[in-house]
């Protein structure tokens, strides 16, 4: 996010398409509950009591499986750390959405981590 924000105030990218990064990231994430399910934490029924919850109360999915005592908070940690990992950088992010090109990266990566 700093690197997005760095490129902001050297006026590489505007407002517009740092959102544009970051709701198309966003889009890439797994669900929480998709992936408690592929690691064999919870099921579909545990999933659907889940989510009439959060519906309910606008509580986080991982809050709530706690609560329920669905999950242990190093569990909700460890499924919130894994999909975070799944999540391609925002260099290649911006790479992929065209929006620099891999030689104009390259040096702005190098300029970002001398400063």
């Amino acid at each position: 996010m700093r690197f997005l924000l760095y490129l902001r105030r050297i006026n590489l990218l505007d407002e517009q398409q740092i959102i544009s990064v970051l709701e198309h990231r966003e889009s890439l994430r797994v669900p929480f509950g998709r992936l408690a399910v592929a690691k064999g934490l919870l099921n579909a029924e545990q999933i659907f009591l889940i989510l009439s919850i959060t519906a309910d109360t606008h509580q986080r999915f991982g809050e709530a499986c706690i609560e329920q005592g669905l999950l242990e908070p190093p569990e909700v940690l460890m499924l919130l750390g894994e999909q975070e990992s799944r999540l391609p950088s925002y260099p290649d992010l911006l790479l992929s959405m065209g929006l620099v090109d891999h030689g104009t990266l390259q040096q702005l990566r190098q300029i970002y981590r001398a400063a």
